[in-house]
């Protein structure tokens, strides 16, 4: 049995830990966030998280990797942060490309950009998550998350009929108008939650 968390062999049969999910809740009880966990030098199936926790410590090599969920938060803002910023740029490409009648390219612009703003709101739901904030009790701008979760989402349900129909008018109209709001709501979000994340240690720049 080889049990290794953090470069440092643990001794898990004096610790009385017999199997990895045991492991795991320690580690859980320190405050530590498990970003990695081989097995043998094998990744388990995590889609199995209840079969790997009673897999048995015996006979096995165990390597695990830690974070603290704080400092992990607030690289997950930092890093959120700059999709904001770089999904409203790709949207002012998109919005040019579509004003000089590049669709093709636009529509290449505008998926990027989509696609960051989904992460970006998955993101604030990940840092609530780990810093034990209640999203759905946060207001920002006078509203709350769930509001301009649902503001989003309209949203893009009138991009994506815009585009069904081929209405180019209506859609420049969304990017540039109706959408600037939103993001702004999320970038004011990702900063309320930075504040609100308990004191981390040393946060890399995502840049």
């Amino acid at each position: 049995m080889s049990v290794t968390v953090d470069q440092q062999a643990i001794g898990a049969e004096e610790l009385g830990l017999k199997t990895v999910g045991q492991v795991l809740a320690r580690l859980q009880r320190e405050k530590r966030l498990v970003v990695r966990l081989l097995i043998d030098g094998e990744a388990p199936d995590f889609k199995q998280i209840e079969a790997v926790r009673a897999v048995p410590l015996a006979g096995r090599t165990i390597f695990i990797e830690t974070a603290d969920p704080n400092t992990a938060a607030m690289e997950t803002v930092i890093v959120a942060q700059q999709q904001l910023a770089a999904a409203e740029t790709l949207k002012g490409e998109a919005v040019a490309l579509l004003r000089s009648d590049q669709w093709t390219a636009a529509m290449q612009k505008l998926g990027k950009c989509l696609g960051n703003w989904l992460e970006a709101q998955q993101a604030a739901s990940a840092v609530a998550k780990l810093s034990g904030i209640q999203l759905e009790q946060m207001r920002v701008e006078s509203r709350s998350m769930a509001e301009w979760s649902a503001t989003f989402a309209e949203q893009l349900r009138q991009i994506q009929t815009a585009l069904q129909a081929n209405d180019l008018v209506g859609l420049i109209d969304l990017l540039v108008y109706e959408t600037a709001e939103t993001g702004l709501g999320w970038k004011s979000a990702l900063g309320v939650l930075a504040v609100m994340i308990p004191s981390a240690g040393p946060v890399k720049s995502a840049a």
